[in-house]
């Protein structure tokens, strides 16, 4: 049995209640090939006995979605109880299967579990990686798949804007054409925000004081700048989601096709043709441009279409990165730098 407590159980829990997590994940439990999942979030899995992050229509809509990629090449984000890849071993029979966590320790079930059933050289969990981390995505996927494509990511992982934009951005462009990149729980930052709305809004609610509890201690830390900033700003998950849309939507040849659901959005690859290191490179280059300030979120996205236009239109690399690096360039954040309003005292300037 695992003992561990692993943090990002403590963050779930501290963010909805242990009540709201047991509504979430109901505690059904269903086999297969003589391995039982259960629905939850409980750090008690066995090789014989996994908890599946995953509420049970999800699962079922899963089922779907695995078939496609049927002895193929699969890249997962998010390990947590290792139910979601063990059942993923089982009901794809991947030629490879590779699974990430945030977490350093591994998950000593899922060891035991890829062992016992003789899936060493096709299972491959990571463990410590920051699904953000740019070049490590490129190195295991170096490591792992050499130059064949992915024909499944499942990306459900830390759900947060930028960490999931970098995911996407490092493994799209290794999906295969028709292929499926994956992103569950993209509305969760709505939802939340609904929740908390008819909480504070209903005194009779039982979550009523819990959440102006929270609510009190959150303003407290970004007003006194402390706390985490991914957690006191950010930006919705669903934003990244409108982008993909206007992905599909233009003549790049991206994203293919793009489906929606409540739990989760399926992005099927076009045939274009994309650079895996394009994205990073032009991130790098803006931030450093901009004197090592964050870009504003979806400018990334716009140079990455202007770029695979000349790139579709038959440009060759040097001729196609020309215009984002000159919209780079010319961008008022390159230009001027706007000193804070509540600046104590002025500053000498230097070269940025």
């Amino acid at each position: 049995m695992d003992k561990r407590t692993p943090d990002n159980l403590q963050l779930l829990n501290e963010a909805f209640g242990q009540g709201t997590m047991d509504r979430i994940f109901s505690g059904e439990s269903f086999t297969v090939d003589g391995i039982e999942f259960v629905s939850g979030y409980v750090p008690d899995s066995r090789a014989d006995r996994f908890y599946i992050v995953k509420p049970p229509e999800l699962i079922d809509r899963y089922r779907r979605l695995v078939s496609d990629a049927s002895g193929g090449n699969i890249f997962e984000l998010g390990i947590a109880e290792g139910g979601s890849t063990a059942l993923l071993a089982l009901w794809a029979e991947p030629r490879r299967l590779v699974a990430i966590d945030n977490e350093s320790e591994p998950l000593a079930a899922l060891e035991e579990f890829i062992v016992s059933r003789s899936l060493s050289d096709s299972v491959r969990p990571y463990y410590g990686v920051d699904q953000a981390d740019r070049g490590r995505l490129h190195e295991i996927m170096a490591e792992e798949f050499g130059d064949e494509p992915l024909d499944l990511v499942i990306d459900d992982a830390s759900h947060y804007y930028d960490f999931t934009v970098a995911s996407f951005e490092a493994l799209f462009p290794h999906v295969r054409p028709g292929g499926l990149y994956v992103i569950e729980d993209w509305e969760a930052d709505i939802a939340m925000a609904d929740a908390v709305a008819r909480a504070l809004q209903d005194p009779t609610s039982e979550y009523h004081e819990a959440t102006k509890a929270a609510m009190r201690k959150q303003l407290a830390a970004k007003s006194a700048g402390e706390g985490d900033p991914v957690s006191v700003r950010r930006t919705p998950l669903a934003r990244l989601i409108l982008q993909i849309v206007l992905m599909c939507g233009g003549t790049t040849g991206a994203v293919a096709d793009i489906a929606i659901n409540k739990s989760f959005v399926a992005i099927t690859r076009g045939d274009a043709e994309l650079d895996p290191q394009v994205g990073p490179f032009l991130r790098d280059f803006a931030e450093f441009a901009c004197r090592q300030r964050a870009v504003p979120d979806g400018f990334i996205e716009k140079l990455l279409r202007y770029y695979a236009d000349r790139r579709q239109a038959g440009a060759p690399f040097l001729e196609a990165i020309v215009d984002p690096l000159a919209l780079i360039l010319s961008s008022t954040r390159f230009l001027y730098l706007v000193e804070p309003a509540n600046a104590e005292a002025d500053r000498d300037l230097d070269a940025f």
